[in-house]
């Protein structure tokens, strides 16, 4: 089985112990597959006798077998056998690999999933963490970012439970390639850095070469050449130490590259130089031809042009015996190159040519355009005008498509995705229910404003009552009971308001659902507030705030029904999720709902609201974006508070009125947010009567940083109360808290 190297990304396959074997071994597998009767008997013994051996076309003979075997079969004897379960796997897992090798990565996941099934029933869990990551590299070549991030993501957890280091190792590589080709060079380095901490834990020299030669790569890319030279400097140590050849001669290539963009062509020649002649010594027939053509363009920029020749033929000779079309696309377009150089314009053109047919066959746009180029370059030199002309205007329409090359693959990944009938089917029964929730949410409201109705008529009543009972002193007693009677009637009125209020807050099993350790300190000055917290999960996304409206007791209550109609309309109605646009939303709407009355009406609120994408929640950091109208947003990191700073503006009426800004975070695992509204800051108390301050509150939060969510809260709680100690409490107070 030939050995396949990969430039960045490091794949799992399984490994096998492998014995000698004679000239004749094909043939006497041959013989004996004619021997064997059962398409089951038939696996066990194809997937052994592949994985035993190295002489060349077994291995290709028997994948050929496995795959026709395969193709469309359902085994169910494997859930009564377990030897033939254990070879099945194995051998949906290795015909996978073939497919997704041989670019067919449609096929490869076909396969996967059915090795990953029966893994599954064998509950061999390392078998389906491998199939996890082998699935997310066919994803990754078919350029489908997100889902191979899921698949890298679902094995990580597995691996570690199995201390599986040195594979959990490969796996971060992988998913730090994808942030690198994405242009997320703080992510990709971060995971690197997370698979070099393993690769030192298991003492693996090679991998930990690997991964220097990755982050030298990384960083060459971003043309910071001093630590690019640093990290392939020390991937080169660990790889003599180790004597692995491939990653001697990818770090060796990688460094040429970096020394030719710096224009240092010696160096860079000699460093290619090693490259090849380390390739040829363990047959690395493709990375060969990739040093010999980089060996030519060196050679062809020094104008050394012979020498150049002879390494441009070589190549050409070995991708033409291996049938390796993109090298030898690539050595007919330096070979054109040459010979446009020594003014051999006839011979030129013959390799432009050819190689932009051979570009065409492959699909490979790159090649197509560097082909295209250099065929009109030659013809316009030769005074070949309208072939000159034929061949600039399809570079410049590939070039285009180059340019359109991400927007076409995001395109194909929608289509991939999603089905019209059951994307239509889906909107209608989404619809179905924001119409339900919307109907259910004005019922609330009118009853809510019903109550409180009956609840200003019966306190018109009481006064008038008291009045009364000034003027008839012998009925002062009776006139008592009846108020007393009447005051309860209008606190139990209230405290109905308080249920249905409460009905528009999340509840806590909701909120822990999300957000597995919190606590909220939710302390309304009267029994209704106007303070409210809010949550909302639309898919994949988390929306959470904290908000202050204008006022407090019923008032505040009332304003705060309409703020939260407002909010769950941006986000479920009109399908907002950015917050800031969330919050410009809002503003319209509340300012629309009091534009009825005749009266002007300035009423609104004060919020910190933190929208979450959990497809960009990782394992060790994830990414929220925040707006907030002049209520901050506090995390901790390392013990320290940071703080976002919230636009100078309420939602509604306002003198100047903005858009929101939406600020991004990104947070790692053991940070903490705090949202919270201006009352536990503006409490009076203490010694001198005093308001309790926010820097204060930020030292408190700070020191019980050690303590759980829920100890957090009862503390914060206890140092408001003993703050306020006999005074009135002064407005609504909410705090809450977030681990991350």
């Amino acid at each position: 089985m030939k050995v396949k190297g990969i430039i960045i990304l490091m794949y799992l396959f399984n490994t096998f112990f492998s014995f000698s074997q004679t000239q004749d071994s094909l043939a006497w597998i041959m013989k004996e597959r004619a021997k064997v009767t059962t398409k089951e008997a038939a696996i066990v013994f194809l997937y052994n006798q592949s994985n035993r051996t190295e002489i060349d076309g077994v291995y290709e003979y028997c994948i050929g077998e496995l795959r026709q075997l395969l193709r469309g079969g359902d085994y169910p004897a494997y859930k009564t056998d377990r030897t033939f379960a254990v070879a099945l796997g194995g051998a949906y897992n290795d015909v996978g690999y073939e497919y997704n090798y041989n670019g067919q990565a449609d096929s490869a996941i076909l396969f996967y999933n059915k090795g990953k099934e029966v893994r599954a029933f064998i509950k061999d869990s390392l078998g389906v963490a491998n199939i996890y990551m082998n699935t997310g590299y066919a994803y990754q070549n078919q350029a489908r970012y997100r889902e191979a991030l899921e698949q890298y993501t679902k094995a990580i957890p597995i691996y570690l439970s199995k201390r599986e280091y040195k594979i959990l190792a490969g796996n971060y590589n992988n998913i730090a390639s994808i942030y690198n080709i994405q242009g997320n060079v703080k992510k990709a380095v971060y995971n690197l850095m997370l698979a070099l901490d393993y690769y030192t834990r298991v003492n693996d020299k090679n991998g930990m070469a690997w991964i220097y030669n990755s982050l030298g790569y990384v960083y060459a890319q971003q043309e910071e050449w001093s630590l690019a030279r640093d990290w392939y400097g020390k991937g080169l140590k660990l790889a003599t130490q180790s004597n692995n050849k491939e990653t001697l001669a990818l770090i060796f290539n990688n460094m040429g590259s970096l020394e030719k963009e710096q224009r240092h062509y010696d160096l860079a020649l000699s460093y290619h130089l090693k490259a090849l002649k380390i390739r040829r010594g363990f047959r690395d027939v493709r990375g060969e031809v990739m040093s010999l053509n980089n060996i030519g363009n060196l050679l062809i920029i020094t104008r050394n042009y012979p020498r150049a020749e002879l390494y441009l033929n070589d190549g050409k000779a070995k991708s033409v015996a291996s049938g390796y079309v993109e090298g030898l696309t690539k050595c007919y377009i330096n070979l054109a190159e040459l010979n446009e150089k020594c003014g051999r314009f006839d011979k030129a053109m013959v390799f432009a040519d050819s190689a932009y047919n051979l570009a065409k066959q492959t699909d490979n746009l790159d090649q197509l355009v560097d082909a295209a180029k250099r065929a009109y370059w030659i013809e316009k030199q030769n005074g070949n005008t309208l072939k000159a002309l034929f061949y600039l205007e399809e570079s410049t329409k590939l070039q285009d498509s180059i340019r359109n090359r991400e927007i076409q693959k995001e395109i194909y990944k929608k289509q991939y995705e999603y089905d019209l009938e059951r994307q239509e089917q889906t909107f209608l029964i989404e619809k179905q229910k924001k119409e339900l929730e919307v109907a259910r949410q004005k019922r609330v409201r009118n009853v809510f404003i019903l109550v409180l109705f009956f609840a200003l008529i019966l306190g018109t009543l009481v006064t008038r009552n008291l009045i009364q009972s000034r003027k008839k002193n012998k009925i002062i007693m009776h006139q008592k009971e009846f108020i007393e009677d009447k005051q309860k009637e209008i606190v139990d009125s209230i405290t109905y308001a308080k249920r249905l209020q409460y009905a528009i807050l999340p509840n806590a099993a909701d909120i822990d659902a999300c957000f597995s350790d919190n606590f909220i300190l939710y302390q309304p000055k009267d029994i209704v507030a106007g303070d409210f917290y809010w949550l909302e999960r639309v898919g994949g996304m988390l929306f959470f705030a904290v908000a202050d409206s204008t006022g407090h007791g019923v008032p505040g209550a009332m304003v705060s029904i309409v703020c939260s109609n407002a909010l769950n309309k941006s986000v479920r109605e009109f399908g907002l999720t950015d917050p800031g646009k969330i919050l410009d939303k809002t503003r319209e709407l509340i300012l629309e709902t009091f534009a009825r009355s005749n009266e002007q009406i300035r009423d609104g609120m004060d919020i910190s609201l933190v929208v979450i994408d959990t497809a960009k929640w990782g394992p060790m950091a994830f990414e929220l974006k925040w707006a907030g109208a002049n209520n901050p947003l506090w995390y901790i990191s390392n013990r320290q508070v940071f703080e976002l700073r919230p636009d100078k503006q309420s939602v509604g009426s306002s003198d100047l009125v903005e858009s929101f800004k939406t600020h991004t975070l990104c947070l790692h695992k053991g940070d903490s947010l705090y949202l919270f509204t201006d009352g536990y800051a503006d409490q009076f108390g203490g010694l001198h009567g005093k308001k309790f301050k926010y820097k204060a509150l930020k030292e408190l939060i700070v020191a019980n940083q050690n303590l759980p969510m829920s100890e957090q809260r009862n503390h914060f709680l206890a140092v408001f109360t003993n703050w306020k100690g006999a005074l009135e409490q002064v407005d609504d107070v909410t705090l809450v808290g977030i681990l991350v």
